[in-house]
């Protein structure tokens, strides 16, 4: 399994900066129930969109 690691921002207030951000490189299944569960728990995104000022993308296999 592949991932993608980048330092980032959080997208919701107050949008504090030094969050580490990981991807998968592949998808993943997930019940409805674990994705309702994990709605009801996690503010919706409130930001658009951010260009990657600089940053560094790391990519490792595991």
């Amino acid at each position: 399994m592949s991932s993608y690691r980048y330092t980032g921002s959080l997208t919701t207030s107050p949008y504090s900066g030094n969050v580490q951000w990981i991807l998968l490189r592949n998808s993943v299944s997930s019940s409805s129930d674990s994705v309702n569960a994990f709605q009801n728990r996690v503010p919706p995104n409130t930001r658009e969109e951010q260009r990657i000022q600089g940053g560094t993308t790391v990519r490792r296999d595991f």
